[in-house]
């Protein structure tokens, strides 16, 4: 069950953090090059986000300490699903039918691998 708190903050911790750096880059606009990199630099969202993915980087690290890498990385698949949910309902991104099967079946695969 412990295990369980600590994956679920870190799925949410990374989640949040490429939701947040992607809407600040979609309002940064059309720029390009070192343009690009300073409004985004600039930008309170991708901020945030940069600053959460350090945060999920120093949970991640205690996951490590805990847990088998080749376990870890395979309950964590659970969140390109959070992906999904978050971009379409954060950004509005549209998710197609065959996103959503595979992202069942990352469901079932992250369900056999938790009864190993």
């Amino acid at each position: 069950m412990q295990g369980l708190i600590y994956f679920s903050i870190s799925s949410l911790i990374f989640v949040s953090s490429q939701i947040l750096i992607k809407y600040g880059i979609n309002r940064v606009g059309e720029k390009h090059g070192i343009q690009f990199l300073i409004s985004s630099l600039k930008s309170p969202f991708v901020l945030s986000g940069l600053f959460l993915s350090g945060i999920g980087a120093i949970v991640w690290l205690f996951i490590l300490s805990k847990y088998e890498l080749s376990y870890s990385v395979l309950i964590l698949s659970i969140t390109y699903v959070l992906f999904l949910i978050g971009s379409q309902f954060f950004l509005g991104e549209s998710v197609s039918l065959l996103r959503w099967i595979g992202a069942m079946l990352i469901i079932v695969g992250v369900y056999i691998v938790t009864k190993s």
